[in-house]
C-alpha cells in the first residue's frame, strides 16, 4: 500500500497500466522490473500490468478500460503527437475521472 502522507489517500492503492509496442516490450518490462527490484519504484511488481499494443486495440479505448474506477489516471503524451493531431489526444476519456497529462517528451530520471 502506498502512504503519501495525505489522510484521503491513506487508503490509496497505485496500479500502473503501461502501454508499449510490441517490438519494444521484453525490453521495457525488464527495465520496469528492475526500477521495482532496485527501490527506485517503490510498488510491488503484482500492481503493475504492462500491455502490448495492437492495431486491433485503440489506446484511448484502453486507457478507459483500465482506468474506469480510477480517482487519478496519469496519461503520459509526446509533442509530435500534438503537433500532428492537436488537441485531439486530449480527449475521449469521458468514461474516466480526474486525469493528468504529463508530457513524455524527455525520459526523466527517477531518484
Amino acid at each position: 500500500m502506498w502512504n503519501p502522507g495525505h489522510p484521503d489517500w491513506k487508503n490509496g492503492h497505485i496500479k500502473i497500466f503501461s502501454n508499449y509496442k510490441q517490438d519494444e516490450f521484453l525490453e521495457r518490462r525488464e527495465k520496469m522490473m528492475h526500477l521495482i527490484r532496485s527501490g527506485r519504484l517503490p510498488i510491488s511488481p503484482g500492481n503493475i500490468e504492462l500491455l502490448p499494443s495492437d492495431e486491433q486495440r485503440n489506446t484511448k479505448d484502453l486507457i478507459s478500460q483500465k482506468s474506469i474506477d480510477a480517482d487519478l489516471t496519469i496519461v503520459g503524451f509526446r509533442h509530435e503527437l500534438v503537433k500532428a493531431k492537436g488537441i485531439d489526444i486530449f480527449t475521449g476519456f469521458a468514461d474516466i475521472g480526474n486525469i493528468l497529462f504529463v508530457s513524455s517528451q524527455k525520459e526523466k530520471e527517477i531518484s
